[in-house]
């Protein structure tokens, strides 16, 4: 039931070849210099905060590489109503802090990571530079934190091809040398058509990993022009109970009121199968705290039912 509105602002400090990046209320925007002016729109509102990050861009050789940023903290600015100057040179401003993370278990895929900063009032400014020296994490100083304010580490790894994935997010209040361990990667599962009509009806049979024992999902999509069709099934190990899998089937639902058959998979068409499975490492699944962790995987498969 939250509202949104537009506010206006401007960002100080910046020359030409950079950018600042801003981010209030669920909303962001940037702006590169020499220009000063940005609009964001979508804010929440809300008691929030303003965050904001600045980059430069060296063309040759081809770099990015940010190195300050800016937080304003509990402002509730009027919907078009212009909000007072930020600098990046500042008493609001500061140095990014950096830190060194190691992938373990990444093998030959090829791995990226990034932080995301989220304040305690719920806004999330996200550093993703991976031009920056590998493993190296950038953030905001311990001295510019406050409780309830999180670093989120996300570390992604995946083939040239990117028919599987997987990735490690670890959530802690204050930039340090940490070490983040991928787990196995997702098992094949197996893809069946089970019906043809009054749509195609897939089933998805998957083998519970130790890594990945929370939640395991699907997504099944196809696209043919302007045609789009998407299905999204999940479900609990809990609901699983003790089997060593787990199934995800599109149900029929004919005969359900307000459905429309024609909204299901279409026989004939190629139809990507995204299967997912997710655990935790520390902490409680879905909880944020100091210390969360969590591993995910997927594998991307193609069926014509």
């Amino acid at each position: 039931g939250v509202t949104t509105k537009m506010v206006n602002g401007t960002i100080s400090g910046l020359s030409a070849m950079q950018t600042g990046y801003a981010f209030m209320g669920g909303g962001s925007a940037s702006v590169t210099g020499p220009a000063t002016a940005f609009q964001v729109s979508g804010v929440e509102n809300r008691l929030t905060d303003l965050l904001a990050f600045r980059t430069t861009t060296v063309a040759v050789p081809f770099s990015i590489t940010a190195d300050r940023g800016a937080l304003r903290r509990n402002v509730n600015y009027a919907a078009g109503s212009t909000a007072p100057d930020l600098s990046f040179t500042g008493a609001e401003s500061f140095a990014l802090a950096t830190a060194t993370v190691t992938l373990l278990n990444a093998g030959a895929e090829n791995t990226n990571l990034f932080t995301a900063f989220s304040t305690s009032n719920g806004d999330v400014g996200t550093l993703f530079i991976p031009e920056v020296t590998a493993g190296g994490a950038l953030g905001v100083p311990s001295t510019h934190t406050a409780p309830g304010d999180f670093h989120q580490f996300i570390a992604t790894a995946a083939p040239a091809d990117f028919l599987s994935f997987r990735v490690v997010f670890q959530f802690n209040r204050d930039l340090a040398n940490r070490t983040l361990t991928f787990g196995a990667p997702l098992n094949v599962p197996t893809l069946t058509t089970i019906a043809t009509s009054p749509y195609a009806r897939l089933r998805v049979v998957g083998t519970w990993q130790a890594e990945y024992g929370g939640i395991a999902g699907t997504d099944m999509t196809q696209s043919s022009g302007a045609s789009f069709r998407a299905w999204s099934i999940q479900g609990s190990r809990g609901y699983f109970g003790a089997s060593s899998q787990f199934e995800l089937e599109l149900p029929d639902f004919t005969g359900t009121a307000g459905f429309l058959n024609s909204w299901g998979l279409t026989v004939g068409s190629a139809t990507e199968v995204t299967t997912f499975a997710t655990g935790a490492i520390a902490g409680t699944l879905g909880v944020i705290a100091e210390g969360s962790a969590y591993r995910a995987a997927s594998r991307v498969q193609t069926i014509t039912p």
